[in-house]
């Protein structure tokens, strides 16, 4: 009797699962309620240009490597490191500020406004590397179907984390650095959750460790796209039907 699955929506994780289930023989149908594959990793394409709509860089690559090598794949695409990540604009600054991961850098880009910003940022990002790393593999890769499973497994998690759940990312840079610059640096991942800092919890400072320690902002050769142009012809080569 042969397994089938039925996906709805064609995104990242929408195509990371039609793979992993395919790969285990399962029949796969793809529904999508747009007229394209790739939810909010997407193009627009004006005059033979293609431009990316949705994320234009990306970080923790090696959970793609790990997809692929799931499967019996070697990764299609072509990942290239950003150094710096990105670039600021201040209002009122004649030019951008230079976001990079290696320390020294950072400081030397902030020196007029944040003395010793290397020492500060190694230490607020130890401190949220030590949190990503007690709680990746308990909380964040982990599903749960109750509550209670929930709260077990969060019990585990070493107390010391505890503060991050009663303050704001804000709270959190606004004790670490002094500059009004620095302070908006270190929480703008709240803006890419579709949030500010002064709401979202302080445990999302995990993700300055991801983007400055961890694993750091990377982009694909090609264009953001091509994942999804890829991940489709693995697919549709595996015989999983879309439709959109």
């Amino acid at each position: 009797m042969s397994k089938n699955a039925l996906i709805i929506g064609s995104g990242l994780g929408g195509l990371s699962t039609a793979l992993r289930l395919s790969s285990k023989g399962y029949k796969v149908v793809v529904l999508e309620k747009h007229s394209t594959p790739g939810g909010r990793m997407n193009i627009i394409e004006i005059d033979g240009f293609r431009f990316d709509m949705g994320p234009s860089f990306m970080s923790m690559t090696y959970e793609f490597d790990e997809l692929f090598d799931s499967v019996g794949i070697k990764n299609p695409v072509e990942f290239e490191e950003l150094e710096p990540l990105y670039q600021v604009y201040f209002e009122g600054k004649n030019k951008p500020r230079r976001i990079f991961k290696d320390l020294q850098k950072l400081q030397e880009e902030f020196s007029d406004v944040e003395p010793d910003l290397a020492a500060k940022a190694d230490e607020y990002l130890k401190r949220a590397g030590h949190f990503w790393h007690d709680t990746e593999d308990k909380v964040v890769k982990s599903n749960f179907d109750s509550m209670i499973k929930y709260l077990l497994k969060l019990a585990t998690v070493p107390w010391k984390h505890i503060p991050y759940l009663y303050r704001t990312m804000w709270s959190e840079v606004d004790k670490q650095f002094k500059s009004e610059e620095v302070k908006i640096i270190f929480s703008l991942v709240a803006f890419f959750l579709g949030a500010t800092p002064f709401q979202t919890p302080a445990i999302y400072s995990l993700l300055n460790y991801t983007e400055m320690r961890h694993n750091g902002y990377w982009r694909i050769k090609g264009g953001m796209y091509k994942l999804v142009e890829e991940l489709v012809k693995i697919l549709k080569e595996r015989g999983v039907k879309f439709y959109f």
